[in-house]
């Protein structure tokens, strides 16, 4: 059974050999390879985070929970503030570009 340990061994011994296509399509695989078998890492908010109390709170917390918070409390702001909901919507969406 193929490990990841085996795959980082086999992708740094790639590594120092030429770039011929036949390396590279080598690699290209084993890349794919080392995605899947590596262990997806939580996302969290990181950097900086001077400023707001809200951005202070949210520094190293997971970004999947973070929204999970903010999209229950935007419900109230649909429903309160409708205007305030469509703006905050369009600029996130604005975020995607075009």
């Amino acid at each position: 059974m193929v490990n990841l340990e085996t795959v980082n061994q086999e992708i740094l011994d790639l590594e120092k050999k030429d770039t011929s296509y036949a390396t590279c399509e080598r690699l290209a695989w084993l890349y794919i390879v080392k995605d899947h078998l590596t262990p997806e890492q939580p996302r969290a908010i990181t950097g900086r985070m001077a400023g707001s109390d809200f951005l202070q709170a949210a520094s190293g917390v997971d970004v999947e929970a973070l929204l999970g918070v903010l999209d229950e409390h935007l419900q109230s702001v649909r429903i309160l503030y409708p205007a305030e909901y469509k703006a905050v919507v369009d600029r996130v969406r604005a975020l995607k570009g075009p």
